[in-house]
């Protein structure tokens, strides 16, 4: 786990399918998790990733996890859903974060609603350091 933390600091990754890739980040602790369409559930593996790299921030107190969700919605669907799809992605990335030990007021959850770069359902994490 201590490995996969440091790897997580090392180098931007992409987490999709139990899998991970490298991918353009805001900054060397960032990943992205990415989601089938139209689900807001994270893979088994996906969670173990969001607990080490929850691990590498729990000890750096003035710390804080910006979470930025994205999700599409079909054609038909109202014109909420995207937003709300990309919420409840927010909300289940920010419990596994709290599970792992990271206060509330140290997670920073948004919601945008459909990307207009990158993957289109995703949630990226990053970390900024509180003023």
């Amino acid at each position: 786990a201590a490995a996969l933390a440091m790897a997580l600091l090392a180098a931007p990754v992409a987490i999709g399918n139990a899998m991970a890739q490298t991918a353009e980040a805001v900054s060397a602790a960032a990943i992205t998790v990415l989601f089938d369409a139209g689900s807001a559930e994270i893979p088994a593996g996906n969670r173990e990733i969001i607990r080490a790299f929850a691990a590498t921030i729990q000890p750096r107190a003035r710390s804080r996890v910006v979470v930025d969700a994205y999700a599409t919605a079909p054609a038909d669907a109202p014109a909420h859903a995207s937003r709300r799809l990309a919420l409840d992605r927010a909300l289940a990335v920010r419990d596994i974060l709290a599970d792992a030990g990271i206060g509330p007021t140290r997670i920073e959850l948004k919601v945008h609603g459909a990307a207009t770069s990158g993957p289109a359902d995703r949630v990226d994490l990053d970390v900024a350091r509180a003023g």
